[in-house]
This record gives C-alpha cells, structure tokens and sequence, in this order.
C-alpha cells in the first residue's frame, strides 16, 4: 500500500489547496469529493463536509512531502493488518448473504445455505473465505463442486422487477430484508432443528 496521509481543514484551507494544486486538477465524481488532483505519483483528493471540518488525503510515495505544506504537524497513516480470521463457529448453521449491489447494480440475488458441522473440514479444505479474498479463478473452481454438495436457497430479483417494486414504495434495504428472509425461511423449513442462523449485516 503506498504512503497515506490525511489532514482535516476547514473550507478556507480547502480552497486554497485546491488552487494550489489548479494545475493539476482532475475530472471527479465522487460523493463529497471537492477536488482530485495528481502531482507526480501523489493523488490529492479534498472532501467537503457538512460539519466545520473538511479533509485532505494524500497518497502516493511522497504523500507526506505534500501533506507538509499546509499541514506541519501531518504524519502517514499506519496501514491497516488484517489478520485471517478462522472459521467463528462449529455447529450446524445457516447463513445468507447477498451479490448485486456494488459498482454494477443488478441483479440482486440472495443465496442461503445449510452447513452440517461434519462439512465445515471439507469447505476449508475447499478454500471457502471471504470472496475479497478469492480471485475469480479460484470462485469458479470451487462453486461448482459447492452447488453439488451443499443445501442452498437462491432468489434473484433482476433490474426491471427491482424498479417495479422500488416505485410502489420500497427501497434496497426493505428488498433484501425480504429476500434474506425468504431464503432462510426456505432452508428452516427443511432443517427446523437448526437454531443457529446467520445474516450478514447490511
């Protein structure tokens, strides 16, 4: 990860690094993004705030020689390590999670599926994580055999019946809530002697 470095400024200082860094400004459209500008290898990236306080990142291998400038008190963020979490709980379970609500909306679609305690060893031998961890090769190696051998419920609501529900006054969240219950609700049916149901939080 290359150097980072963050300094909060209020809108007078905000419009002044802007004009500082004029001549290297760039097209943005980010939520409350002011400005983006890149010098050399640094982005210089400024975010308005309804509050007092806006800020200013910096990032890039002299990021902190930038930062300096209007700020001398500016230091790099320490990067973040993030540790492999194992696997949390043993028992037989249900889980759902969904896909379809990224960068490119649509469709959404909401997968639940039963785990016996006994397959737990066979989804770490499999490679089963995080999917941010996974490459998409390994996704594709590992779903088909996953789909074969695992109990699952899968709803999928695509763009046009998405828009139809929206319009009659629903939103994303009360969409999914929906799904995710129905998905789990299909699998308790076939396992009610399950208690331990697992929603990941949205």
């Amino acid at each position: 990860m290359k150097p980072f470095v963050s300094i909060k400024v209020n809108r007078e200082k905000l419009e002044e690094i802007k004009s500082f860094y004029s001549d290297y400004l760039l097209d943005n459209s980010g939520e409350y993004v002011y400005f983006f500008a890149k010098k050399n290898d640094v982005e210089i990236t400024g975010y308005i705030s309804k509050k007092e306080n806006s800020k200013v990142t910096f990032q890039g291998d002299e990021a902190l020689k930038e930062a300096l400038q209007f700020d001398e008190t500016a230091t790099e963020m320490e990067p973040k390590v993030h540790q492999k979490e194992e696997w949390k709980f043993f028992d037989n379970q249900i889980g759902s999670d969904e896909v379809g609500v990224g960068d490119l909306f649509g469709p959404l679609i909401v997968v639940a599926a039963y785990v016996n305690h006994f397959d737990i060893a066979t989804l770490k031998e499999l490679g089963v994580d995080d999917s941010k961890r996974l490459s998409d090769e390994k996704i594709r190696e590992i779903a088909p055999e996953l789909v074969k051998r695992f109990k699952y419920s899968k709803l999928t609501i695509n763009n046009e019946k998405y828009n139809e529900v929206i319009s009659k006054g629903e939103n994303l969240n009360s969409v999914k809530a929906k799904m995710h219950n129905r998905a789990l609700a299909n699998l308790v049916s076939l396992y009610p002697e399950v208690d331990n149901i697992f929603v990941d939080q949205f």
